[in-house]
């Protein structure tokens, strides 16, 4: 082989090696840029879906926890059981596609439970039924908004895989709940 040949073989391998690094180069650099601008695009949209339940669940918890007020030092009348069960529901019919999967649930089995009372209520009901049945029921929807919302830590979203762990422990605070009476 010449000199020649063996000059042109190491300056083309160059250019292909520089070549190849600067592909590779700019190909990491583009995946950087693209994961940044997706946890941005993330970070975005949690924000903005903070500051919406940030907006709304104070007036979900407002109506709850008035009406625990009520069943505790008042007598409920059935007037009072179907007024709270419209306000729960025009609240779901406005709000809760801010609600997390986990407070949607527990949004659910409070009115399902309502509508239970309701039913089987002709009169006003008894508070031993309001305790059993409801409250429960708003304890566990009071303790996920909290939660939620990061009342009780620094980081307030919920990782899906913890959602039954938590569930077990609002279901153990729900029991604290109903020995109230």
């Amino acid at each position: 082989m010449t000199t020649e040949v063996f000059v042109s073989i190491i300056a083309f391998s160059g250019v292909i090696l520089s070549a190849l690094v600067s592909y590779l180069t700019s190909q990491r650099k583009i995946r950087i840029e693209l994961e940044n601008f997706q946890a941005q695009i993330e970070h975005t949209y949690a924000t903005r879906l903070f500051e919406q339940r940030f907006a709304v669940y104070p007036i979900l918890f407002e109506l709850i926890s008035s009406f625990i007020k009520k069943i505790r030092y008042y007598t409920i009348t059935k007037s009072d059981l179907d007024e709270f069960v419209s306000k729960i529901e025009e609240w779901d019919n406005k709000n809760s596609i801010y609600a997390s999967a986990m407070n949607v649930k527990y949004l659910y089995r409070l009115i399902r439970a309502a509508h239970d009372v309701q039913g089987k209520t002709k009169v006003s009901p008894t508070k031993d039924v309001l305790i059993e049945k409801l409250i429960p029921r708003i304890a566990d929807l009071e303790l996920g908004m909290k939660t939620e919302l990061g009342v009780f830590a620094r980081h307030g979203y919920q990782n899906p895989k913890t959602v039954k762990t938590l569930d077990e422990i609002l279901g153990q605070a729900s029991n604290e709940y109903s020995k109230i009476r």
